[in-house]
């Protein structure tokens, strides 16, 4: 039950994105979460990827299955 979430966070500006699934219908079911956004970084800014549940139980994040990819546009 509850909610899985994922955010990308500015340091500056606070939440670009976030995409949540309500989980009651899916308790045993694998999630896949993917999010994107276009931020304007100044020097010194970052942007972290983000994500959590409130199901109460403990979830695994499988990292053969994590990506988090950046890609600078000039």
């Amino acid at each position: 039950t509850g909610e899985r979430i994922a955010y990308i966070n500015h340091s500056a500006d606070g939440v670009l994105a976030k995409f949540a699934i309500d989980t009651s219908a899916n308790v045993n079911q694998e999630i896949e979460l993917a999010l994107s956004a276009i931020a304007d970084l100044a020097n010194g800014e970052y942007v972290t990827a983000i994500v959590t549940q409130n199901s109460g139980g403990a979830l695994n994040v499988e990292a053969a299955n994590t990506n988090f990819c950046m890609i600078r546009i000039a």
